[in-house]
C-alpha cells in the first residue's frame, strides 16, 4: 500500500510541476538581447525598428539596459503591441507597430545604465495580455557600419503584485519662432481610472529644450511631479517621492524652448527638428479584463497627450520655465530604497546583473536570449524521474527475494513434521519415528545430488 501512495504522488507532483514553477524565487530571472546585426546606415536620423516576439507564457519586464552610447543613437525607444509593423526582423521607417501601442522604456542623452524596477513590480508581456512583441526603435545620428546597438531586457516568471507601465505625456503642438526665448508649450488631461503610483520619470527634446515639467492637479491644488532639464538627464530618474493619481486628478505640465536659431523649429523625429515629451513610471493593482474567456492586463493609463483641458493650464506655476539646479551625480540613475513599492523603490538586486556605467562598442553583444539556471521545473523532473527508477529497482529486488525465500520455505516443508498434530499412542508414534526416518533419507539424498562434489 506504501509503494502505490508513494508511486501515486511522484506522479502527481511531476504532473503538476509546469504550475509549481510560476512562483520562482527572486533570482530567478533572465534577459534578452534584442540587437542588430552588423548594421550599416544609409543616411543621418535613421529609424530602425527590431522586433522581438515574446513565448507564450506569463513574463514580466523588470529592468532596462540600452546597449549603445551617446555618439551612435540620440534615443532607444521600447515599445509593447500586439502586431508588429512588418514582418521582418528590423526595418527602416518611422513606425513601430499596427493598431494600439505603448512605450515601455526610453533612453537619450545619457550614459547607457541598468533601470530596474521596484521589487514585486513588473511590466506585465506575453500570455493574458495585449503586448505579444516587444519593438525596439533605434534612433541613428550618423552614418556608420558594423553596428550592433539595441536593448537588453531583464525579465522574470515570477508573477508581480504590482504592475507596471509607462505613460507618455507631452505635446506635438511646436513651433519655435526664430531669435526666441522661453517659448512655452503647454499640454493637460484629465484622468478617468484606478489608482496609480507615479516613481520614476524622464525627460525628452532635442537641443532647444530648457526644462519640462508635469503637475497634479487635485482640488485646485498643485502638485509637482517632475521638472527637469533635458540639457541635464534625459534617463529616468526616482522622484523624490511617489505622486499617486486618482480618477478625477487632472495632469498639467509644457516644454520651455530658447531658439537661437534664425529658422522656425517645428516638431519633427529628426534632430534638427523638436520633440516635447515626458515619460512617467507607474505602478498599479491590476484589474482583471475578461476577454474570450481569458484574462486581460491592459495598462489604464498610455497617454496624456496636447492640451486638452487647455484652462488647466493657467495653474502651471511661474517658475516652471526656470532651469533647475544640477542635481548631484549620483541622483541620474535609478537607486535603491528600502520601502513599499507603492510608497517609494526599491530595485531588485541581483547577483548576475550589474550595472554598466561605461558601455563602449565593442562590448556589444550580438542578438541572443540567455536564462539563468534555476532550481525548478527541469531539475524537478530529473530528481523525480530517478526516484522512480529506484524505487521500480527497489521493488524488484524485494520481489526476487521473495520468490527465493519463498522457494526455500516451500522445499524445507517437505521434511516439516507437524508435531501439534501427531498421535501420542504406541502405533502412531512407531509409524511416526518410520517416517521421520525415511524423510531424513531423502533429505540426505537431496543433499547428496546436489552437493556430489563433496565426496
Amino acid at each position: 500500500m506504501f509503494i502505490v501512495y508513494f508511486i501515486a504522488i511522484v506522479f502527481i507532483t511531476v504532473a503538476n510541476c509546469d504550475q509549481s514553477t510560476h512562483v520562482l524565487d527572486q533570482d530567478d530571472v533572465f534577459t534578452v538581447n534584442i540587437t542588430m546585426r552588423n548594421f550599416e546606415t544609409t543616411k543621418e536620423d535613421q529609424y530602425m525598428y527590431i522586433q522581438y516576439k515574446i513565448p507564450d507564457e506569463e513574463l514580466f519586464i523588470i529592468g532596462f539596459l540600452p546597449l549603445t552610447n551617446l555618439t551612435i543613437a540620440h534615443h532607444v525607444v521600447t515599445f509593447a503591441c500586439s502586431t508588429p509593423y512588418s514582418n521582418e526582423s528590423f526595418w527602416i521607417g518611422n513606425k513601430p507597430c499596427n493598431g494600439p501601442t505603448v512605450i515601455l522604456h526610453d533612453w537619450s542623452y545619457n550614459i547607457p545604465t541598468l533601470a530596474l524596477l521596484p521589487k514585486d513590480v513588473g511590466i506585465a508581456v506575453g500570455r493574458n495580455t495585449p503586448n505579444k512583441y516587444i519593438v525596439v526603435n533605434v534612433h541613428y545620428l550618423l552614418i556608420l557600419k558594423g553596428d550592433n546597438s539595441g536593448l537588453q531586457l531583464v525579465m522574470t516568471r515570477k508573477p508581480c503584485k504590482y504592475h507596471a507601465n509607462t505613460l507618455l505625456s507631452g505635446s506635438s503642438d511646436i513651433k519655435l519662432q526664430p531669435n526666441t526665448q522661453t517659448i512655452q508649450v503647454p499640454f493637460s488631461c484629465s484622468y478617468r481610472g484606478q489608482p496609480v503610483s507615479f516613481f520614476a520619470a524622464a525627460v525628452h527634446t532635442h537641443m532647444w529644450g530648457r526644462v519640462n515639467s508635469l503637475y497634479r492637479v487635485r482640488n485646485g491644488n498643485v502638485t509637482l511631479i517632475v521638472k527637469n532639464s533635458p540639457k541635464i538627464s534625459q534617463a529616468f530618474n526616482l522622484l523624490p517621492s511617489p505622486i499617486d493619481i486618482q480618477s478625477g486628478d487632472y495632469l498639467i505640465g509644457q516644454c520651455v524652448y530658447d531658439n537661437n536659431d534664425d529658422r522656425v523649429i517645428v516638431v519633427g523625429d529628426t534632430h534638427n527638428d523638436e520633440m516635447c515629451n515626458i515619460y512617467v513610471m507607474y505602478s498599479y493593482i491590476p484589474e482583471n479584463i475578461t476577454s474570450n474567456q481569458q484574462t486581460v492586463y491592459r495598462p489604464p493609463f498610455p497617454t496624456c497627450w496636447n492640451n486638452l483641458v487647455p484652462n488647466m493650464t493657467k495653474l502651471i506655476p511661474a517658475d516652471s520655465v526656470i532651469f533647475p539646479p544640477i542635481p548631484d551625480e549620483d541622483q541620474t540613475d535609478v537607486y535603491e530604497s528600502t520601502s513599499s513599492p507603492t510608497t517609494t523603490v526599491e530595485v531588485l538586486r541581483s547577483s548576475t546583473i550589474k550595472n554598466i556605467d561605461n558601455f563602449t562598442f565593442a562590448d556589444i553583444p550580438k542578438q541572443t536570449t540567455t536564462k539563468q539556471f534555476s532550481f525548478h521545473h527541469d531539475t524537478l523532473v530529473i530528481v523525480w524521474t530517478s526516484l522512480i527508477i529506484i524505487l521500480i529497482l527497489f521493488v524488484m529486488l524485494c520481489y526476487i527475494l521473495y520468490i527465493r525465500n519463498r522457494r526455500q520455505v516451500t522445499r524445507f516443508n517437505l521434511y516439516a513434521i507437524d508435531v501439534d498434530n501427531s498421535d501420542t499412542s504406541n502405533d502412531s508414534m512407531f509409524t511416526n519415528w518410520t517416517n521421520r526416518q525415511n524423510k531424513f533419507k531423502r533429505l540426505e539424498f537431496d543433499i547428496d545430488e546436489e552437493n556430489p562434489s563433496s565426496y
